[in-house]
């Protein structure tokens, strides 16, 4: 019998807020118990993803790999016969005792048939450990919502906030781990201070960030069912009207601004907007390490990123103009109001007054992350 697996297994779903979930989980892990993960990725973009935001990728290879399924074969018969390669090296690991995470890949063909033999060690996992309300006004603008919806496949189930839909209706035989956040882990955090020297040293060396800064979390300039859309001589879009005013207000202050695109971001449009503006600058840090010094964190529609920030005592201001439908049903608040200090609806100047007040005042950072597991997930992944 083996007391002690050799690694964990983490099949992340397409996009990178699944691994950011877990990766706090895992660094625990390797730093604590000195248990390396696997990350398995089987899809183009989430691999690009995972090379673009470094502060992942240094993880990743801190406390493992990551296997990227059919990497870049265009031979078809070849991919085919390294993806069957790389199925089985992850079952001979599995069989010795390897730990399996993932967010719903293994219920789907062929992986629920290929390690269904594996399920004592099998974990599905929450995708996002912050607690978001904004999926529940989904309604209003598509015909369905989906959530995470349990899988039955494993013996055990991960949980980190009461979001996780159907949860009431798992099997009393599921191990269930009610584990919280993971990115307000202190081991999490700590891996964010040791390496923030590093981080704005390497990508962003002129920035004096010891003073503080203003981040900027970016989104698409598309246009929103739910964002109100303006006609102007021709048709704009209302994230682009929000961004240009929101690059204009902040151009009030001396301070310097980190610009963090989306992936569906058009660059072009940005990098236009700010060539001429020497305290702007894009970045691709990760939000923890962001937060560490940042005074103020502003979208101009809901971002899970927000999240990151409130958690760490940064405030946050989501700047937006509602379609009467959301704004009515939101009550006049942010859709996902609980990580959101100040939401501001179409009001330039009620934007700048607000960073005025905030930058005026005293950071008020206390907050060092949190330590214990009182669901023992940590301990059972470990042995």
């Amino acid at each position: 019998m083996i007391d002690k697996p050799s690694g964990v297994i983490v099949f992340v779903k397409n996009k990178l807020i699944s691994l950011d979930t877990i990766l706090p989980v895992l660094l625990e892990l390797k730093e604590s118990h000195n248990i390396s993960s696997t990350i398995v990725v089987s899809n183009r973009l989430t691999h690009e993803g995972i090379k673009n935001n470094v502060v992942i990728r240094d993880v990743i290879r801190y406390i493992g790999s990551e296997l990227y399924i059919s990497r870049g074969i265009n031979n078809r018969l070849i991919r085919k016969v390294v993806i069957l390669l790389q199925l089985f090296t992850l079952i001979i690991k599995s069989v010795f005792g390897y730990k399996i995470i993932h967010f719903g890949l293994l219920d789907r063909f062929p992986f629920k048939y290929i390690f269904s033999p594996f399920k004592r060690n099998i974990y599905f996992s929450q995708q996002d450990s912050f607690l978001h309300t904004f999926d529940k006004y989904d309604y209003l603008f598509s015909k369905s919502s989906k959530k995470d919806t349990p899988n039955l496949i494993g013996d055990n189930i991960i949980v980190f906030n009461d979001g996780m839909e159907g949860l009431d209706q798992i099997s009393k035989d599921k191990n269930i781990y009610f584990f919280g956040e993971t990115r307000t882990r202190k081991i999490w955090i700590d891996y964010a201070k040791r390496n923030e020297n590093y981080y704005f040293s390497k990508y962003h060396g002129g920035l004096d960030y010891s003073k503080g800064f203003v981040v900027f979390i970016l989104s698409t300039f598309g246009e929103l069912k739910s964002i109100k859309n303006y006609k102007s001589g021709m048709l704009k879009s209302g994230m682009l009207d929000l961004f240009h005013d929101t690059i204009e207000a902040l151009s009030s202050f001396n301070v310097n601004i980190l610009l963090k695109p989306h992936v569906f971001t058009d660059m072009d449009i940005v990098c236009n907007a700010i060539k001429d503006k020497e305290n702007m600058n894009i970045t691709y840090l990760h939000p923890t390490i962001l937060s560490l010094n940042s005074k103020l964190f502003i979208s101009n529609y809901y971002s899970t990123t927000l999240a990151d920030a409130y958690s760490l005592d940064v405030p946050t201001i989501e700047y937006s103009d509602y379609s009467d439908v959301l704004l009515q049903a939101s009550n006049q608040k942010s859709m996902g109001y609980q990580y959101v200090s100040y939401f501001i609806n179409n009001d330039k100047k009620l934007l700048i007054e607000t960073i005025k007040n905030i930058l005026s005042k005293p950071e008020n950072k206390g907050f060092n992350g949190v330590t214990g597991d009182n669901s023992g997930l940590l301990e059972d992944l470990s042995k």
